[in-house]
């Protein structure tokens, strides 16, 4: 979300950690949304409440990631410990 703060803050971490996985790892992919931009994408659905919010799809499961919002901390779960995600 524009407005948000941290949001802003994690912006430009989560672009580093997208190039560094999609490098390392490219079946992995990295996305992010603006729920004002894509009203039609139901956050409910997702329990999402607030932002930012962090979901990764595991075998098409949506599951939220509650873990240290750094880019190498993240990458290290996703790829090395992805039953610990959650």
């Amino acid at each position: 979300m524009p407005w948000c703060k941290y949001c802003q803050l994690l912006a430009p971490k989560w672009e580093e950690m997208a190039t560094t996985l999609s490098k390392e790892e490219p079946n992995i992919k990295i996305a992010k949304m603006d729920l004002e931009k894509n009203a039609k994408f139901d956050a409910k659905e997702y329990d999402i409440s607030s932002y930012p919010t962090i979901i990764l799809f595991i075998n098409g499961e949506p599951t939220h990631f509650e873990g240290k919002r750094e880019p190498t901390y993240i990458c290290r779960q996703i790829i090395f410990e992805p039953n610990r995600l959650y």
